[in-house]
Order: structure tokens, then sequence, then C-alpha cells
């Protein structure tokens, strides 16, 4: 799959030839590289973990933290009902699945919110939404109403 692929990075010439390009890997780490390594990106690594857990006490503390906001957004949304009665969402995600809540949204009528609907009135609201594209969801997810 690594020789066959139809790009090329840049970085070289040295692998552009007259019918295309040409690059010659050795080894599984050469396969992964294109172009020029960014080695000032590298060197800083080292102060860039000292700042993450200086700053952030660390992954699992992050870690913690998100569990924490997942678990209030899932109660927060599983309290949500429309004035008859009707839940505002249905809750996909469970607690142990990290911090990720998977829900879908319901109308008044009970029929399903649409993401392009969602966006609409999201967009007129001044709302920060932040989601994965439905197509990758299972349909179960995003069932109808696009």
């Amino acid at each position: 799959m690594l020789v066959q692929r139809k790009f090329f990075g840049g970085g070289s010439r040295g692998g552009i030839t007259v019918k295309g390009f040409r690059i010659l890997q050795t080894t599984l780490h050469e396969a992964l590289e294109d172009g020029t390594l960014p080695f000032h990106t590298i060197l800083a690594l080292d102060h860039a973990f000292n700042d993450f857990n200086r700053l952030f006490g660390g992954h699992s503390h992050v870690a913690r933290h998100a569990f924490h906001i997942a678990s209030l957004a899932r109660r927060l949304l599983a309290s949500l009902h429309h004035a008859n009665g009707y839940l505002v969402c249905k809750i996909y995600s469970t607690p142990g699945h990290g911090p990720i809540v998977a829900f879908n949204l319901y109308g008044e009528n009970a029929s399903p919110v649409g993401y392009v609907d969602f966006e609409k009135r999201s967009c007129l609201r001044s709302t920060h939404r932040r989601y994965v594209q439905p197509r990758w969801y299972p349909k179960a997810l995003w069932p109808i109403g696009r």
C-alpha cells in the first residue's frame, strides 16, 4: 500500500523522474515520511510534554476531567423534555465508553431533527457545536431528516 501511493508529498526532487515520480524507501519509517522531517518540531516535543504536564497535570487528569464533562452532558441532555413531555434527545453512548456523547435530537412532534436543520438553528443562535459528519455514523444514530 505504501509503495503504490499516487501522490508525492514533496521535499525532495530526487524522486521525480520523466515518467512521474519514484521514491525508493528501504525501511518502514522512510515509507511513512513525505518530504523533509520537521526536525524543529521533533526537538520541541520534550518542551511540549513538560508544558502539558505543568499546565494540565498529565494525561490522567485530562481524561478524568473529560469524563466528568461527558457525564454532566449526558445527565443534562437526558433531562431535557419538550413542553408536551417528549424527549429532546436520545443518548446512545454509555458512560464507560470515554468522553463522547452520541445522541439524536428530536422535535416537539418526536421526529428527528436533521443535521442541516440543526446547523441552521445553531448558527441563528450563535451556538458552538462540533460533530462528526453523519455519513460516518451508523444509520441508527442519524436515521432521517437530513
